[in-house]
């Protein structure tokens, strides 16, 4: 049951503000050198973050320190430069160890939920942000996007502290890129360079599957083009990195730990049996621009007004997955949205990327195709219908029973499932047994390899690849369940 509908907003306020001053255990050892995860002495500790992460979602919540699309319309595309001083970048080459410490200092774990799905206990979105001034943190648009109104917005640093978002100071959703100010984020930021070439070794520090303040490296593939909100094709950063889920919003940075981009997206590439993904980074000139640079938006008054709406009915947050298929002769990609998954929208390009064909898959649309694009057409077609189908059947098991939507129980079900291109893990609990949850493990052709209670031993038995996906359905399931 929600504290706030047991107790007035001032008693939910008092109670929430207990459980997370209850939390506030610093997770990094306050004598140690090093921040959280830096070094043997000085573990992460997962499942304390995704409570810190909570409870500060709880307090905002009943403290009414919350957003609206109002507050969103009101920083849209800011025509003024943001008025801050850039740092000079930084020259000598640090060490691992400070590397890690700078980059984790003015790295955030940013969370962002409705107020609605906050009290119905559902999952926060989990992304990232980096100082880029005191008081000012950089990240993508898409973390507070449509949600339904209220929404919070709340982050917590590497050392464990809350940190408010005062204010969206600016948004520029043709960019994908979002300005918040904040407070109690500390004293490290990072500095921007505008110059590194294609080839630069890189690293990033985020938090892919609640597995927070976790560093990646790889490099600047090139610089590439990519379609905007607007009328404009933007330039991006292309990487070889081993980002996924968790990563949105993280610094892209050199050795020297100056920030060259931002990342902001991937997409999965299927060439027959080959899959692969290419990740986007928005530049740090980009970025840089807006401190000092009036900004004139080229986004037309619909594509301004579709920002602003809620992705999904009140209370859902919703994921867009977007499947890739690529022929020598060009590309088809599906967007399944998780609110309706089985009206997707499917975009044909040729090797030139000129859009040949966008809409709602159809005997028509397949039938006006040249050949070469009908196969990429039923690829795609395959794989989005098998991506709702996991999403339709995630949702069949979330609905409460007949005997609770008769009043005689109010056992709800949860379902948690994550998924490698190998392996798909499912976690299954109760509300009234959270603490016994069931997993199911198969591989990529959907066969049962195997299924028990979650615990050490059962993790230990499974192939190493797929521990990391059992992790991942499993923490989130203990997040839910409020462990």
């Amino acid at each position: 049951m929600s504290l706030m509908t047991r107790n007035s907003p001032l008693s939910a306020f008092a109670v929430v503000a207990s459980l997370a001053a209850s939390l506030l255990v610093s997770p990094v050892n306050a004598d140690a050198e090093t921040v959280a995860g830096g070094s043997v002495d000085n573990p992460v500790d997962d499942a304390l973050f995704g409570r810190l992460g909570k409870a500060a979602r709880q307090s905002a919540v009943a403290a009414k320190e919350t957003f609206t699309a109002k507050d969103i319309a009101a920083a849209m595309n800011r025509p003024d430069a943001l008025g801050l001083t850039p740092l000079p970048p930084a020259t000598g080459i640090l060490s691992d160890e400070e590397f890690h410490r700078r980059s984790a200092l003015a790295t955030l774990a940013l969370f962002a939920i409705s107020a609605k799905d906050q009290s119905a206990g559902n999952g926060a979105r989990l992304g990232a942000a980096f100082m880029v001034q005191p008081g000012i943190a950089a990240t993508c648009f898409h973390a507070i996007k449509g949600l339904a109104e209220p929404f919070v917005v709340v982050a917590i640093t590497a050392e464990g502290r809350t940190v408010k978002v005062q204010k969206i100071l600016a948004v520029y959703p043709q960019e994908d890129l979002a300005f918040l100010q904040v407070s109690g984020a500390g004293d490290v930021v990072l500095p921007l360079r505008t110059d590194a070439p294609a080839g630069t070794r890189v690293r990033a520090i985020g938090h892919p599957v609640n597995k927070y303040f976790f560093s990646v490296e790889g490099m600047i593939a090139r610089y590439g083009l990519k379609s905007g909100t607007g009328t404009d094709k933007l330039t991006r950063l292309n990487l070889m990195i081993a980002s996924i889920g968790g990563f949105s919003g993280s610094a892209v940075m050199d050795a020297a730990g100056n920030v060259v981009g931002m990342l902001d997206s991937f997409d999965t590439i299927k060439a027959g049996e080959a899959t692969y993904d290419v990740h986007s980074a928005i530049p740090a000139a980009m970025i840089l621009a807006h401190f000092t640079r009036p900004y004139t938006s080229t986004m037309t008054p619909a594509a301004v007004a579709a920002a602003l709406q809620p992705d999904a009915h009140e209370g859902s947050t919703v994921e867009i997955s977007s499947i890739k298929s690529v022929s020598p002769d060009g590309t088809a990609t599906a967007e399944v949205r998780s609110d309706d998954p089985r009206n997707y929208t499917l975009t044909i390009e040729d090797k030139a990327g000129k859009e040949i064909a966008k809409g709602k898959p159809s005997d028509a649309m397949r039938k006006n195709l040249p050949d070469w694009a009908r196969d990429l057409y039923d690829a795609s077609c395959k794989t989005a219908n098998a991506k709702a189908d996991t999403i339709l059947n995630r949702e069949v098991a979330k609905k409460p029973s007949a005997a609770a939507a008769s009043g005689k129980g109010e056992v709800k079900k949860h379902r948690i499932e994550s998924k490698s291109d190998d392996f798909i893990v499912v976690t299954e609990f109760s509300s009234n047994a959270p603490d016994v949850m069931t997993v199911t493990v198969k591989d990529a052709a959907s066969k049962e390899i195997a299924r028990g209670k979650a615990s050490a031993d059962f993790r230990d038995r499974l192939p190493e690849a797929a521990r990391a996906v059992y992790d991942a359905s499993v923490e989130t399931a203990r997040e839910q369940a409020g462990h």
